[in-house]
């Protein structure tokens, strides 16, 4: 039990340090050659909307027809904001009383349901928008980040296997409660999975998933039934970040701060859109945008970069939807318009 408690707590107070470093972490590499150059595509953003939060909020984290979903820092408070009438209405979900449920969690909307995944209770709350039921199920996969939900209610986590500390992609069934574990696609580094932390995303329109490590240019796509289609590389050239690593038989830590090569990544409708906070040899050394990568997520082919605007103490958090980009502050939501079909196919 106490080497449950050393490991989740590790993780949590990880996953908050990863998310503030993301959004400030500041290198010579982002000023210096890289040894890498990109292909800008003018897409020329306007701004439609900008919606103030008095309370932190996190995550963009669904949305459907004319409505978007937004996470704040309390477990079970949304909000839900009409990007037709501009109406901004809160959501509160009877949360069950489960013992540190709200110390790591992470919320996704998949209409009418909400998941609220506890990485440190190892529990999924569904709440059903039509009819306030609420569910929960126990995920059995050991300590976890990075839930992601997938169209059928399945959830695959990446988990971290004690004493070993080796991270492994597992996928729990909706119905059966049944545990899939990947085979071959996490190098068993002992580490926690930290070294290669990264983001994961689900791509519904494809039935893939995607990985984008932080601290390298390492992209690994696989299929719902975790099975590697592809291994590939954002344009950068920093293939390996070296990291000092801290471990004890209880605990694995960070021995400094790791420089940061991808800070966020989202996918919509079969492309990888990633932000990069390296500048390429081609670029300015100006630091008044945000630079985003475009990736196939079929291929992990680069297709171009596009800009925008860099809004200040911006947290790295932004979401694709049509021909919207949904840029999340600590306390500000900001969406742009723009013309997403100038990318190349």
């Amino acid at each position: 039990m106490k080497n449950r408690i050393f490991v989740l707590v590790g993780l949590t107070v990880a996953a908050f340090a990863i998310l503030l470093a993301l959004g400030t972490n500041v290198s010579n590499k982002t000023r210096h050659k890289n040894g890498f150059s990109r292909s800008i595509i003018h897409l020329s953003p306007t701004l439609t909307t900008e919606l103030p939060f008095i309370d932190e909020v996190r995550n963009v984290c669904g949305s459907y027809d004319e409505w978007i979903f937004i996470e704040t820092a309390t477990v079970g408070k949304l909000y839900k904001f009409s990007s037709q009438s501009h109406t901004l209405d809160t959501v509160i979900i009877p949360m069950p009383k489960i013992a540190g449920f709200a110390h790591a969690f992470s919320t996704e909307v998949l209409y009418p349901f909400v998941y609220i995944n506890s990485s440190y209770a190892r529990c999924q709350i569904r709440y059903n928008l039509l009819n306030a039921q609420v569910d929960t199920m126990q995920l059995l996969t050991g300590g976890f980040t990075n839930a992601v939900m997938l169209h059928n209610g399945d959830v695959v986590v990446k988990a971290i296997d004690t004493p070993s500390f080796n991270s492994k992609f597992k996928k729990v069934a909706a119905a059966s409660r049944q545990i899939l574990v990947e085979k071959n696609l996490s190098p068993e580094l002992g580490d926690a999975g930290i070294t290669l932390d990264g983001k994961l995303s689900y791509d519904p329109s494809l039935g893939l998933l995607v990985y984008v490590c932080y601290y390298n240019n390492q992209i690994t796509c696989f299929d719902t039934t975790l099975k590697k289609v592809y291994n590939s590389r954002t344009i950068d050239t920093v293939k390996f970040s070296p990291v000092g690593l801290k471990k004890t038989s209880s605990y694995v830590s960070f021995a400094k701060p790791p420089f940061t090569i991808n800070a966020y990544s989202t996918v919509a409708a079969g492309r990888l859109y990633v932000k990069s906070l390296l500048n390429a040899d081609d670029e300015t050394t100006d630091n008044d945008h945000t630079v985003i990568d475009v990736y196939s997520v079929t291929d992990g082919r680069y297709s171009g970069s596009f800009y925008l605007p860099k809004p200040k103490k911006q947290v790295p958090l932004f979401k694709i939807y049509n021909d919207r980009v949904i840029v999340l502050s600590k306390h500000l939501l900001s969406i742009y318009s723009l013309n997403l079909k100038q990318l190349p196919t």
